[in-house]
């Protein structure tokens, strides 16, 4: 994952990146090595706010959280994100389990995909190819 941090109105320490990085590690497991990470930390009023905005294959995860402490930002609009991507993650495994993703899982592993990258296909970002697929 790609992540690119931006300040308004402050300056961001090599300490807090490392931690940004460390906390978004933890979500690359749901996304390719395309997706992209825009954080955006704002200083206003003494209040810190953190906004994250992940990308990853036509889809869009936001959260937004304002504290008086940059870390503890950083840690809620994490565990927002990670509600997001797993609620997503639930209602796509939910809603493709019938027969067609089980013969589209089979196509491609007699195709030569290994059988790990089959079952990836639930994961949130190729979400619109599924659906193109199912068409």
């Amino acid at each position: 994952m790609n992540i690119s941090i931006i300040s308004k109105n402050t300056s961001v320490r090599d300490s807090f990146r490392e931690r940004c990085e460390k906390k978004f590690a933890k979500l690359d497991r749901f996304f390719g090595e395309d997706a992209k990470a825009a954080i955006t930390v704002t200083t206003q009023n003494g209040r810190e706010t953190v906004e994250a905005t992940i990308t990853a294959g036509g889809m869009f995860f936001r959260a937004e959280k304002t504290t008086s402490d940059r870390l503890d930002s950083l840690e809620a609009v994490v565990d927002v994100l990670t509600k997001q991507i797993t609620r997503n993650k639930k209602k796509l495994e939910h809603k493709f389990r019938g027969e067609k993703f089980s013969e589209l899982a089979v196509d491609f592993y007699h195709a030569g995909v290994p059988l790990a990258q089959c079952l990836s296909l639930f994961t949130p970002f190729i979400v619109t190819w599924v659906k193109n697929y199912f068409r």
